[in-house]
C-alpha cells in the first residue's frame, strides 16, 4: 500500500525522471490544475488523464511527483490545510481588550475554512470512508484534532487567563462549538444553495455577530 505524501515520489525508480520534469513549477501547475477542476466536478470521477490535459503535462509527470490520483488529491488536501493553518495564526493576535473577541475567533475560522470549500468537502468526504487511503494518510499527518481545533483551543486558554471567558467554562465543548459552526457553511452550502442565495454566510458580518452572541450567551463570558 502505497503512502501518500506531499509531493509523493516515484513509486519505482526503474520508471525514471520524466524528461520534462520541472520540479516545483509543475508541480504547482498540477496541483493548480486539480483544484480548478475540483470546484466543479467530484474527485470521485477526475482522472489522471483529465488533470494533465488541464495542467497541460504528460500523465508520467502526475504519477512521477504524486504515484496515483490518490497522492494527488491527497497533495491538494494537504496544501489546503496549510493555507488554512496560516490563516488561523492570525486567532494569536486576538486582542483580549478588543469589543468582540468571540466574533473575532468566529470571523477568522470561518474565512479560513470557507476559502475553498470544495476542498473541505472533500476532506469530510474522505473522512466518512472506511477504507480510504486518503482518509489514512490524513489522520496520520493532522490527527483527529484536525488543524483548526488546536488553535482554537489555544486562543480560549489565553482569552480565559485574560479573563475574557468564564475560568470554569468547558474547554473542549467551547472550542467544539466553534470549530462545527464554522466548518459547517462549507460542508453544507449546496445543500442550502436555494436558501437565501443572494447572501455568502461568511462575509456576513450581521451573521457572524449573531452565532458569536449565542456563543457569548451560553454562560461563556465571566458574569
Amino acid at each position: 500500500m502505497n503512502q501518500l505524501c506531499t509531493p509523493s515520489p516515484p513509486a519505482k525508480k526503474s520508471r525514471g525522471r520524466p524528461s520534462a520534469a520541472g520540479g516545483g513549477n509543475v508541480v504547482n501547475n498540477i496541483l493548480d490544475a486539480t483544484e480548478r477542476l475540483l470546484q466543479n466536478e467530484s474527485h470521485y470521477d477526475l482522472t489522471i488523464r483529465r488533470i494533465s490535459a488541464e495542467a497541460g503535462v504528460n500523465n508520467r509527470m502526475v504519477k512521477y511527483y504524486f504515484n496515483d490520483k490518490d497522492g494527488l488529491i491527497f497533495s491538494v488536501i494537504a496544501r489546503y490545510c496549510d493555507e488554512v493553518s496560516t490563516k488561523l495564526k492570525t486567532l494569536d493576535a486576538i486582542d483580549p481588550s478588543s469589543s468582540s473577541p468571540t466574533r473575532q475567533i468566529f470571523k477568522i475560522v470561518m474565512s479560513a475554512y470557507y476559502a475553498k470549500p470544495w476542498i473541505a468537502r472533500i476532506i469530510a468526504s474522505e473522512l466518512s470512508r472506511n477504507n480510504s487511503l486518503i482518509k489514512t494518510a490524513y489522520l496520520k499527518r493532522y490527527g483527529r484534532e484536525a488543524v483548526a481545533r488546536l488553535p482554537i483551543r489555544r486562543v480560549f486558554v489565553r482569552l480565559i487567563e485574560s479573563g475574557v471567558y468564564n475560568s470554569k467554562m468547558d474547554l473542549d465543548k467551547a472550542v467544539l462549538s466553534v470549530f462545527y459552526t464554522c466548518a459547517a457553511p462549507a460542508m453544507l452550502a449546496p445543500l442550502a444553495s436555494d436558501i437565501d442565495s443572494n447572501r455568502d454566510r461568511r462575509e456576513d458580518d450581521e451573521w457572524i455577530s449573531y452565532i458569536a452572541e449565542m456563543f457569548d450567551r451560553g454562560a461563556l463570558k465571566r458574569a
